[in-house]
């Protein structure tokens, strides 16, 4: 996108996975320089496109995905610290300017809505301790099978109260169907 002279938005969805020639893994590939054309072209498209649902949609999918990769993830290619956060908070309000829109009504995940709330307050040392804490949460789950539950929603559990309440994500398996 950085490089074409046009953008344009067809009617099929569709998605293309590139390698550079020498097949470098994807998590090694998400660097600074990845994060930085990124944020480049949202805040293009955040200019130059009209504002309306599909753009917003848009640019909250990419968004949440770089709130992933920068917040979330330690296992890329640009160091998890202090200094990246700073830094992607800072690139993003560089490069993407202010939206005129909430994107985590588009987000998936608690995790990532609570990532970008923390960004937006800039509380960096709380992405650092919501992180350690996102880390730790799947091995309470996976080894200790330690989940809460409240009404119909499952939560892990909140071991400081400094960190939000985070619903688990699910996916439901029939085993048995039975009539009636």
């Amino acid at each position: 996108m950085r490089f074409s002279k046009k953008i344009t938005q067809g009617e099929k969805l569709t998605t293309y996975l590139n390698r550079d020639n020498d097949n470098l893994s994807l998590s090694k590939t998400v660097n600074r320089d990845f994060m930085i054309s990124w944020l480049r072209a949202l805040g293009y498209i955040n200019q130059v496109f009209p504002d309306d649902a599909s753009k917003e949609k848009f640019l909250s999918r990419r968004l949440e995905w770089l709130v992933y990769n920068f917040g979330l993830r330690r296992d890329v290619g640009y160091k998890f610290s202090l200094k990246r956060i700073i830094d992607f908070k800072v690139s993003m309000d560089r490069y993407l300017g202010k939206l005129k829109f909430d994107p985590t009504i588009y987000f998936r995940t608690g995790a990532r809505k609570t990532v970008w709330r923390y960004l937006l307050l800039e509380d960096y040392r709380g992405i650092i301790r919501f992180n350690r804490w996102h880390s730790l949460r799947h091995l309470l789950k996976k080894n200790l099978g330690i989940v809460r539950r409240e009404k119909n929603q499952y939560y892990y559990p909140v071991l400081n109260s400094k960190i939000p309440k985070i619903e688990i994500n699910m996916k439901a398996i029939a085993i048995k169907r039975m009539e009636n």
